[in-house]
């Protein structure tokens, strides 16, 4: 969550195809020259999802609409098909997630901090959305080969 001025991000959208792309926008206000940032640490809820298929809904439309449906290029991107780095990075957190005990762990560890049994989601819910997030990049990369193909 961010609090902008409205002549910066007026200039900001500019190199967005005058979207607004929040992750986006930082980084075009950062190469615009503005250099002070603040960061409050105060707890926010901010209920965009409020079930599980509303969730995976949302990951899938992001990747077909945010991560590869843009009509410009991002200039906040999440990870680097051509990085070895980033390769390796999604690999492994493929791994971890399919463990499923580091992510229970994480989810105890969770509830005891917080108080509440909401954390024993943290396994499935990270799973879940791994696995949809890998089937909709399959899904939509081999419709885009697809359409490719047919012209």
């Amino acid at each position: 969550m961010g609090l902008f001025r409205r002549a910066a991000v007026a200039e900001s959208v500019k190199y967005q195809g005058n979207k607004f792309m929040d992750l986006d926008n930082l980084v075009h206000l950062v190469r615009l020259g503005y250099k002070y940032f603040a960061y409050v640490d105060v707890g926010l809820y901010h209920d965009v999802t409020p079930n599980l298929k509303t969730l995976l809904k949302k990951r899938l439309r992001n990747i077909s609409k945010n991560y590869l449906g843009q009509g410009f290029k991002r200039s906040y991107i999440w990870f680097n098909l051509k990085s070895w780095r980033d390769v390796v990075k999604i690999i492994l957190w493929i791994i971890y997630v399919h463990l499923f005990v580091p992510e229970l762990v994480r989810g105890i560890y969770k509830c005891i901090k917080n108080r509440t049994w909401v954390g024993m989601y943290q396994p499935v819910v990270s799973l879940l959305e791994t696995d949809v997030i890998i089937g909709g990049f399959v899904y939509y990369y081999l419709i885009n080969k697809f359409n490719e193909k047919r012209k």
